[in-house]
Order: C-alpha cells, then sequence, then structure tokens
C-alpha cells in the first residue's frame, strides 16, 4: 500500500518531470510516443480538463488527466453525454509500479469528488495503465 499520496495541480515547473517520465519504457509502453505538447498543455487551464501530479511523502510519482470527453477539444473519445469523465493515470516513478498507487490516486480524487457534491456516478474511466498489476 502507498502511504499518503497527495494530488496538486500540475504547473510548467513539472515539463521537466512530465518529459523525464514520457520518454520511460514503461510509459511508451503504455502511451506510445505521443506527443502531449506539455509546453502549451501546462499553461493552458480550460473548465473542462484537469492536470494533477500524484506526490507521496513530497515526491511527485504519476500523473493524473480528468476531462469531461463531450467538451474536450480534440475529441478523442467521439460523442459522448455530458456528465462523464474520462481519466488518464500514469505512474511515472518506476518504484512504485504495482504497489496500489493507481487506486489510491482514484480513491484520493473520488473523495475530494465527494466532498464537492458532486456525482461519482456516470464516470467514464479508461486508465492507461503504464503500470504493472497495479
Amino acid at each position: 500500500m502507498i502511504p499518503t499520496m497527495r494530488l496538486r495541480p500540475a504547473t510548467p515547473d513539472d515539463l521537466d518531470l512530465l518529459r523525464r517520465w514520457d520518454a520511460a519504457p514503461h510509459i511508451i509502453a503504455s502511451k506510445g510516443t505521443e506527443d502531449w505538447g506539455w509546453e502549451q498543455e501546462l499553461v493552458r487551464s480550460p473548465d473542462w480538463r484537469e492536470q494533477l501530479i500524484a506526490e507521496v511523502e513530497g515526491s511527485p510519482i504519476g500523473f493524473i488527466q480528468i476531462i469531461d470527453p463531450a467538451r474536450e477539444d480534440s475529441h478523442y473519445w467521439g460523442d459522448c453525454p455530458t456528465g462523464l469523465r474520462a481519466i488518464d493515470i500514469w505512474i511515472g516513478e518506476e518504484a512504485f509500479l504495482g504497489r496500489g498507487a493507481c487506486h489510491s490516486a482514484r480513491r484520493l480524487r473520488a473523495r475530494k469528488n465527494r466532498s464537492k457534491r458532486r456525482s461519482a456516478a456516470g464516470q467514464l474511466f479508461q486508465t492507461r495503465r503504464a503500470t504493472k498489476n497495479v
């Protein structure tokens, strides 16, 4: 089990970290070599997207992106009804693979949603598993 995890907004200060994770073999095996355009995306804050860094004991271990697929720019998900959420979770630090980090991050995010009185129902989960058995 993962010790205390915290989620914080991703910022332009995370650029080098995200580039390093993008180059990791376990991330490439999961998402390929797709360029997410971090330089542009980290400075954008559309109201339909949340980009977060997962930290354990103050050290970044992964990335989480939560979007409204009905409103997302590229329409990657096709035509979707409103009220859904698509979630990408990457565990960038190999030392945390297979230790339940994805589960901990999802649980923490769901708890935050409940505290904001949002329904957890109607969420679309596609976890891009850059992990081993999470």
